[in-house]
């Protein structure tokens, strides 16, 4: 036997180093085959990456070792190793969040600004992300006012970095600034002038981050304080920041005129009147005036001017001048008077006489009366009449002749006088109110009655002269009426002779006593022979009445009297007696019929049978017995079995059956048989 002892050789590729392959962190590696030998034969080459002769493939990153193991047929081995290094050259990506603008946080310069994380990619691993602002991987913080360049830098697990990504940050300020202005102001203008020096308090101003300017309108400065004009300033300050937000606000300086005007009236005037007219030409000085800033107006209350000169009236006119200056203060106790006097007297012409007839239904007339024409060279004071003193005589004129003075006074007491007559007629009727229409009945027991008339209604415009009426020719209708209708009328008269006779009225006695009836007596009666009724004789009633009786007449047969054929039993006869007025009473009585006729009964003839057979009786068959009454038979009884048919079980022997007939008014009659079983 020949032993193989001797190892084979193999010889290994050289190192490999290559980066990965784009976008990933591995890389494929094609490595050579290594170079074998044996004394003998080579059994297998095998590496220890992927078991195979042929180490090429996929290598992750950094460096692998490989070994090869070469075996030949008698298992003698041997080994050898090369590397495999992977290296990563690519840089991490990163794609920064987009610019961001955010307004500042109320009442603060900054802003709390939340910022996405940016996005980042590696072919192997991400390191570390860091930005420029808080050196970590979050951006998010508080930013100042202004823009903030934000960069973020990534690194790999490589140390490879990509630094190029950034974003802005911009934090803008719309915050206005707040300003509050000083109070209103209210000041007098300096003393003799038409201005006052008013110091202002500076405004108040704030901003979240800064103020730039404080200015106002009136003098361009932050301090209003100056000389304002009388009258009312609107000062507005506007406060403006450092980003150019504004706010403004406002008040005023009022400077008020408080220095009244002066004036001096001229002296009061005296003056008589001019020829022929109630007035005169007056000339007035004119008034002296002054004010601190200016006097606006001057008038008087004659004419509303500032020159009083005029044509005055009669009499005393004060006059008062009002001056007001630019800033309406008034002084007005500045006045004078102008007198005028008259000495001319008034004239008075007096309407004509007034004959009239007097209102309807009074004895007097309203008179509408004319106005005096009067004059005066300057004016009347007073038209007056005797009548009723007053200025119109127009009124109220009593039936004859009024004779009426007027005077006329003027303003300065002068007087003149005229007259004239009112005469008033009496061309009315007098009036009469009839007393209502008498309805009354007549007297007990009699046909007429005694009437009490009310006294008739009369008037007259002036006054009433007599009353008569057609019934007794006096003017008090009383007295006793007839049955019926009567008409009375009155006729009047006043005491200028105007007559009315048209009224009437009526006086009616009506009859509304009952008659009286007395019936005849009761009846009681027995029926006839026979029949059922009775033929009853009655006495007539005896009636009376205060009038006249018109009919009488019974509810039995219709007529005045009652006699005739009456039926079994009560009838009640009512008698109604009517008088001429139709006035009624009404009696009655009764007419009673009695039956006294006792009923007839036959009974049937004896029976005799034998017993049924097997038993000791025997059923019967009876015939009805026959019955009769002149009126109606109420029943018919037998003794065996209390009905009216005796038919039935009868016992052995004789039994002896009795009949009981009943007519409607209980009379009854009897008879018997016998059944002999």
């Amino acid at each position: 036997r020949i032993n193989d002892t001797q190892n084979p050789t193999i010889t290994c590729p050289s190192n490999v180093t290559q980066v990965s392959d784009a976008g990933v962190c591995t890389a494929a590696v094609t490595i050579a085959v290594p170079v074998t030998a044996d004394n003998c034969s080579v059994a297998s080459v095998l590496n220890n990456f992927n078991n195979t002769n042929d180490a090429s493939g996929t290598y992750p990153l950094g460096l692998t070792t490989v070994v090869y193991t070469v075996k030949d047929g008698s298992n003698n081995t041997t080994t050898c190793s090369f590397t495999v290094t992977i290296t990563d050259t690519q840089n991490p990506t990163i794609v920064c969040p987009s610019n961001v603008t955010q307004v500042s946080d109320a009442g603060v310069c900054t802003s709390a600004v939340t910022i996405a994380v940016p996005a980042t990619a590696d072919n192997c691993t991400v390191a570390s992300v860091l930005n420029n602002f808080n050196n970590t991987n979050n951006a998010s913080g508080t930013y100042p006012l202004g823009t903030t360049t934000v960069v973020y830098t990534v690194t790999d697990g490589s140390g490879n970095i990509n630094n190029t990504c950034s974003f802005t940050v911009t934090v803008n300020d719309t915050q206005n600034p707040t300003i509050t202005c000083p109070a209103n102001k209210v000041q007098v203008a300096d003393a003799g002038l038409c201005t006052a020096a008013a110091t202002i308090a500076l405004p108040v101003t704030a901003d979240n981050c800064s103020v730039a300017s404080v200015l106002n309108n009136y003098n361009n400065t932050s301090n209003a304080s100056a000389t304002y004009p009388v009258g009312v300033t609107t000062v507005n300050y506007v406060v403006t920041d450092g980003s150019g937000n504004t706010a403004n606000c406002s008040f005023t300086v009022t400077i008020n005129d408080t220095q009244n005007p002066t004036i001096v009236c001229p002296s009061n005037v005296t003056q008589t009147a001019d020829p022929g007219v109630c007035t005169s030409a007056v000339t007035i000085a004119v008034p002296a005036t002054a004010d601190n800033c200016g006097v606006a107006s001057v008038v008087n209350s004659f004419n509303a001017t500032n020159d009083a000169s005029g044509t005055y009236p009669l009499g005393t006119t004060t006059v008062t001048y009002t001056v007001t200056d630019i800033h309406t203060n008034v002084n007005s106790t500045c006045s004078f008077t102008v007198r005028i006097n008259d000495t001319q007297n008034p004239t008075i012409t007096c309407p004509s006489n007034v004959t009239q007839v007097a209102d309807a239904g009074v004895c007097n007339a309203a008179v509408t009366i004319a106005v005096p024409v009067t004059a005066d060279n300057c004016s009347v004071a007073s038209v007056l009449n005797n009548y009723n003193n007053t200025n119109d005589a127009s009124g109220t004129y009593p039936v004859g002749t009024t004779t009426v003075v007027y005077t006329v006074t003027d303003g300065s007491g002068n007087t003149a006088n005229c007259s004239f007559t009112v005469t008033i007629n009496d061309t009315q009727n007098p009036t009469i109110v009839c007393p209502s229409n008498v309805t009354q009945a007549s007297g007990a027991g009699v046909c007429t009655a005694a009437v009490t008339i009310a006294v008739p209604v009369t008037a007259d415009n002036c006054a009433v002269s007599s009353v008569v009426n057609s019934f007794n020719g006096t003017n008090n209708a009383s007295g006793t009426y007839p049955l019926g209708t009567t008409t009375v009328t009155y006729t009047v008269t006043d005491n200028h002779s105007n007559v009315n006779n048209t009224c009437s009225f009526t006086v009616t006695i009506n009859d509304t006593q009952n008659p009286t009836i007395t019936c005849p007596s009761n009846v009681a009666q027995a029926a006839g022979a026979g029949v059922c009724t009775a033929a009853v004789t009655i006495a007539v009633p005896v009636t009376a009445d205060n009038c006249s009786v018109a009919s009488v007449v019974n509810n039995f047969n219709g007529t005045n009297n009652a006699s005739g054929t009456y039926p079994l039993g009560l009838t009640t006869v009512n008698y109604v007696v009517t008088d001429g007025s139709g006035n009624t009473a009404n009696r009655s009585f009764t007419v009673t019929i009695n039956d006294t006729q006792n009923p007839t009964i036959t009974c049937p003839s004896n029976v005799s049978q034998v017993a049924d057979a097997g038993v000791c009786t025997a059923a019967v068959t009876i015939a009805v017995p026959v019955t009769a009454d002149n009126c109606s038979v109420a029943s018919v009884l037998n003794n065996f079995n209390n009905t009216n048919d005796a038919s039935g079980t009868y016992p052995l022997g004789l039994t002896t059956v009795n009949y009981t007939v009943t007519d409607g008014s209980g009379n009854t009659a009897n008879c018997s048989f016998t059944v002999t079983i």
